[in-house]
């Protein structure tokens, strides 16, 4: 008899006291479920030889830019996932956690290389939802070249977890002669978003307050691993990029303004597309998509002269398709983000203070 017939099929306290049932669970779910070489060599570290994550970024993703990484620089980022619900419209709790770290590497210019996980799961937990993370942790990474090559697992009380949190962290080479910073940034740029904006946070509300259909308005959850990597592939001059999580593309760009002092950011309000079904829903409840995380979109700021290679590229891969301009960079309302209205007037966009709604990632 399996160790989940024997609870229920529910995790159990003892399965985080580093015993029998924790080495099965890791065996059964995790194990199972990550399965490659390096993770089967049962380390408390993943031993990897970075000539070997070269090789395999290479490719990966191919072209002049694999060639380069014998001098590449090493890139590497975590975060934590306590979105609620676990499930959603458009991807769920381990989808998202892979996706994040993903995005995270990739808008620094890097080429994604390997992944760990870690989770934090409430006694109580379904081993069925579980065994669905995990998979769905699995089909994202393998569908962009990357293993998770290590973890962790705890256990915790009832009512000290909503269910499961997941922290991933992950390293990513970034080829020599790359330096994506907001300081980078000069008047005249352009201002690219790889698709319509605020579609996860949006999707996240609907869930839990089941204003509309779920499925009209899905997440816009995505891996950005392959069309940004294809677009550094080529010779843009492309500035910075950013995923527009948490804040939104609003507080994103803010960002970029406070870090560069010499520039302002000029959206123009008619250049801007939105989802109709995400955007009539936001309309409703007082909402404002540009505050509103993304969680399959990057921001690309490049020089004038490449928008439209920039924007031919993006258009070559799924997940980029509706890639558009939203703006530019200008040497008026420096240190500000201001929206140019479809009135002919002007409109400040601030920084957000306050959480629209929490727990969205």
């Amino acid at each position: 008899m399996s160790i989940f017939s024997q609870a229920g099929g529910l995790i159990l306290e003892a399965h985080g006291n580093g015993g029998k049932l924790t080495h099965e669970l890791i065996t059964e779910v995790f194990a199972a479920g990550f399965k490659n070489e390096t993770l089967d060599a049962g380390l408390d570290s993943a031993v990897m030889d970075p000539d070997f994550l070269a090789a395999a970024a290479k490719k990966r993703y191919g072209c002049e830019f694999g060639e380069k990484l014998s001098g590449a620089r090493l890139a590497f980022t975590t975060d934590s996932y306590v979105v609620s619900p676990l499930f959603f419209s458009g991807g769920d709790i381990g989808k998202l956690a892979v996706t994040g770290t993903l995005n995270d590497l990739s808008v620094c210019g890097a080429l994604p290389c390997a992944l760990t996980c870690g989770f934090i799961i409430e006694e109580g937990f379904e081993i069925a939802k579980l065994k669905k993370i995990v998979a769905s942790m699995a089909e994202t990474a393998a569908a962009n070249g990357v293993a998770i090559v290590s973890g962790d697992t705890k256990v915790v009380g009832r009512g000290r977890c909503d269910g499961v949190y997941i922290n991933t962290a992950g390293a990513g080479l970034i080829p020599p002669g790359l330096d994506l910073k907001p300081e980078n940034i000069k008047a005249g740029d352009v201002v690219i978003i790889t698709g319509t904006p605020g579609n996860h946070g949006i999707c996240i509300l609907n869930e839990r307050g089941s204003y509309v259909d779920k499925n009209s308005v899905p997440s816009d959850c995505a891996p950005l691993a392959a069309p940004l990597a294809a677009l550094m592939n080529e010779k843009f001059d492309v500035r910075v990029m950013r995923d527009p999580t948490r804040g939104g593309v609003a507080t994103t760009l803010n960002e970029f303004s406070a870090r560069n002092k010499n520039i302002g950011i000029e959206l123009i309000e008619s250049s801007i597309e939105y989802d109709k079904n995400a955007r009539a829903l936001a309309d409703i409840l007082g909402i404002d998509l540009l505050y509103s995380a993304c969680e399959g979109r990057a921001i690309i700021v490049c020089a004038a002269k490449d928008a439209e290679g920039v924007i031919a590229v993006l258009k070559r891969f799924d997940e980029t398709r509706g890639a558009f301009v939203m703006g530019r960079a200008s040497e008026k309302n420096k240190g500000r983000v201001v929206m140019k209205t479809t009135v002919g007037g002007a409109r400040l966009l601030d920084m957000q203070v306050l959480e629209q709604f929490p727990r969205i990632c």
